[in-house]
């Protein structure tokens, strides 16, 4: 597996060097345009609002609070932190079933 995957993942430069003469490998100052195509898509065209981002990036924090500083704070015996992260995730699973219902 760790052979393969080098393999895979350089036989299409390899062989694009290769197709080429060694003067148009090696001539820098030559602009070519050959390979490569650049399009620029905007985020609402793709079907992404930045509402989704908002609430994507929040979720990801919360996830890490909750993954992260609840087990560690039952390890080094802080209740303190430990009760409000459990009270923390009560009260978002409350705000989330009124704003469902």
């Amino acid at each position: 597996m760790g052979i393969m995957v080098p393999l895979f993942a350089n036989y299409m430069p390899i062989r694009e060097a290769m197709s080429k003469t060694l003067r148009d490998s090696l001539d820098v100052y030559r602009k070519t345009l050959d390979g490569m195509t650049i399009t620029m898509t905007k985020l609402e065209d793709l079907g992404i609002s930045p509402i989704q981002i908002i609430v994507g990036l929040m979720m990801t924090i919360f996830g890490f609070v909750v993954y992260y500083f609840m087990p560690s704070s039952l390890l080094t015996m802080n209740f303190d932190l430990f009760f409000f992260i459990i009270l923390a995730v009560l009260f978002v699973m409350v705000i989330g079933m009124t704003l469902i219902a």
